[in-house]
């Protein structure tokens, strides 16, 4: 049989998981998916990855085209440090972030099974639970919409338990590995929903710090090198991160559900991206969190054995939860509290946190099935919870795809292009990417907060390369990730030439004859010293090297620690 790492294997978990698998991959091969809203942004990042790899034989740290230029390392997106990268680099953009989805699906279901059956002690109860938590349509909206970075939420399961076992000191090392791979995988809203969960545990008195502090005496080594190893697993992503996004304000939102709006949410199948609220701006996917039918009677008929004294702080976390994802309130609502939060406020739409919401709810159901008497009848209910479910989701995609909004771009192709002449003012990615000889101004999903360049559409643009001083001749200029190249005659002495893209920490010259000088504009700027000859701008951040040298000892270190037996 298949190990799945867990002592008592039943094998209903092997049953159930290609349902699981066939549920979320059969709307993807069968549609056209990888075109579709912020899909595209995330292939494009994957088209960019692996061209700067394989074609242009370069680091993936620059993006030349998009937003006049950006340091990709400081998208808190990017997936430098990710598992996923191993998709990105040998598989088709459009097939790569689908596979990195399904790799935390399988992850998340089997560390899901394993969080509900420490509370239910049934094998059946748990494999159901952990299959309908992958399968909810809050994942399925958000997928659907191209949200790629929202598959660490599936993991939440797998944190609870973490931070719920703390008596072992290897589940330290778990729970700081989780939180490690929320950072570099781009789950900043999982990693602040999750922060904000242990917030709420910690004060309802769910967490056992009585047990972490008596192991942390005890094993003192043991949970120093743990901490630096995250640290050295997690810093080479936050650092260049940072320096991107420190003067970045957050979006500050904030609305009230109606009761209308709650049941339709939560019970409404005929859910679609497409659906809306009056008033609201956004698509339906950031409110959608379908329940249905069989999960309400589950819940409702475990609230008798359940509502006890050592239930009311689960049942505290979901009212505040759920209180919070309705706004109901206005102003005496917790949101308000979270939006005052410095990098708690990075995560907007408090809907979003409904997730939440669903896991509470399954946790309670979880705690109250050991006490059905009829175990048939409760297994046919968590079957249907599960079936209405992916029929849901089967709705959701058929009402997403019948729109037909793909389009024809082949995300799959190598990006080629090595020549920028002009610069356009709103070209999305990935379509930048097939213009030829163009750049774009706009920014989406980037770490810029100030966009320093011209377009052809501003009265001030003259090009992509003009001298600022002095005057000269430049010619067989190209531009491809991290390099520029040109060759220069009758450059008058002490000319400086200005590059229509954006100056970063790192841009220098390789050949004798032109330096980067300071950027006094927020662009790259070239002083001469030779009337002719050929120039190589590269950008390569002085950092680089040190972060990744850091994120290898990191992993060294984490081989050395699962190594450990600590009891």
């Amino acid at each position: 049989m298949l190990k799945t790492g867990f002592k008592n294997q039943n094998k209903i978990l092997l049953y159930v998981l290609p349902l699981v698998i066939l549920s979320f991959l059969i709307p993807f091969f069968l549609t056209e998916l990888a075109t579709f809203h912020d899909w595209r942004f995330f292939n494009a990042q994957a088209a960019l990855l692996k061209s700067s790899i394989w074609h242009f034989n370069v680091w993936p740290i620059h993006d030349p085209w998009a937003c006049g230029g950006t340091n990709v390392l400081q998208e808190i997106e990017n997936l430098f440090y990710s598992p996923a990268l191993f998709f990105l680099l040998f598989f088709p953009p459009s097939v790569s972030n689908l596979l990195g989805i399904l790799l935390f699906v399988i992850i998340g279901y089997l560390t899901s099974y394993k969080y509900f059956k420490t509370i239910t002690q049934e094998d059946r109860f748990a494999v159901f639970l952990a299959a309908i938590y992958v399968n909810l349509p809050w994942f399925t909206l958000h997928f659907a919409e191209g949200h790629v970075s929202y598959r660490s939420f599936l993991l939440m399961p797998a944190f609870l338990y973490c931070l719920q076992s703390l008596k072992k000191p290897k589940t330290f090392l778990y729970l700081s590995l989780l939180v490690a791979l929320f950072i570099n995988d781009g789950g900043f809203y999982t990693l602040i929903f999750c922060t904000v969960l242990t917030i709420a545990y910690s004060c309802l008195g769910l967490i056992d710090f009585r047990s972490l502090f008596h192991n942390l005496r005890k094993h003192f080594a043991f949970y120093l090198l743990t901490v630096i190893t995250f640290l050295c697993l997690v810093f080479p992503k936050l650092y260049p991160s940072f320096l991107g996004t420190s003067h970045r304000e957050p979006m500050l939102d904030q609305f009230t559900l109606g009761i209308t709006d709650i049941l339709k949410i939560m019970y409404w199948p005929l859910q679609t991206i497409f659906d809306g609220f009056e008033g609201s701006k956004w698509g339906f996917h950031e409110y959608g969190n379908y329940i249905g039918i069989f999960i309400t009677v589950l819940f409702i008929g475990s609230l008798k054995s359940v509502f006890t004294k050592k239930m009311i702080p689960y049942f505290i976390a979901l009212g505040l939860f759920f209180w919070v994802a309705t706004g109901i309130g206005g102003v005496i609502n917790p949101w308000s509290i979270f939006q005052k939060l410095p990098v708690i406020n990075i995560a907007h739409i408090q809907s979003r946190y409904f997730i939440i919401v669903s896991l509470l709810l399954l946790t309670i159901i979880a705690f109250g099935l050991p006490f059905w008497k009829n175990k048939k009848l409760v297994s046919f209910l968590l079957i249907m919870a599960l079936v209405e479910i992916i029929l849901v989701n089967g709705i959701i995609y058929y009402n997403i795809f019948s729109k037909n909004e793909g389009d024809d771009f082949n995300i799959d192709q190598t990006i080629t292009k090595d020549i920028v002449t002009h610069t356009q003012k709103y070209v999305l990615r990935p379509y930048i990417y097939e213009y030829p000889e163009a750049a774009s101004k706009y920014c989406a999903k980037t770490s810029l907060t100030h966009v320093f360049v011209n377009c052809v559409e501003d009265e001030q643009y003259k090009g992509e390369v003009i001298f600022l001083q002095g005057n000269g001749k430049v010619f067989n200029y190209h531009y491809i990730p991290t390099r520029i190249t040109f060759n220069y005659d009758n450059v008058m002495k002490d000319s400086v030439l200005q590059i229509n893209t954006h100056h970063f920490l790192g841009w220098q010259s390789k050949i004798e004859g032109v330096k980067v000088i300071s950027k006094n504009n927020g662009l790259v700027q070239l002083a001469f010293t030779q009337e002719r000859g050929r120039a190589q701008i590269d950008f390569y951040p002085p950092y680089l090297t040190s972060l990744i040298i850091t994120f290898l000892i990191g992993l060294g270190l984490l081989i050395i620690l699962l190594r450990q037996k600590i009891e």
